[in-house]
């Protein structure tokens, strides 16, 4: 049964997939280093981050004291190379987060709501 996702901007998709899509299509829009300046896609990551946080409640905040801007940053670790998006908060720290992890309904229950 396919399980409808809702961000908190109002976004939604019928499914996880199309979500996943999406999001998946927005990181491979943006070069390693290029900031996020479409709006749409900067609210959409706000509403991801916020979902996240609903969902993962045992870790740090990753939007901590708010979300300055957005970049796509290559993560390499462990011999390891994949693309990801950094939220850079406006305190002057940032942070890395999946947008896999944001989606996974889980955690949130059956409406996948956040």
């Amino acid at each position: 049964m396919a399980i409808a996702i809702a961000l908190s901007n109002g976004r939604t998709w019928k499914t996880k997939a199309a979500a996943l899509n999406h999001f998946k299509a927005m990181l491979a829009r943006h070069a390693d280093g290029a900031v996020v300046e479409d709006r749409s896609d900067h609210d959409d990551l706000v509403a991801l981050l916020e979902r996240y946080e609903e969902a993962i409640t045992d870790g740090s905040s990753k939007t901590g004291v708010g979300i300055d801007h957005f970049t796509r940053t290559r993560n390499n670790f462990n011999g390891y190379s994949t693309p990801s998006f950094w939220g850079h908060r406006t305190d002057g720290t940032a942070t890395g987060f999946s947008y896999i992890s944001g989606e996974s309904p889980r955690e949130l229950g059956a409406s996948g709501r956040a």
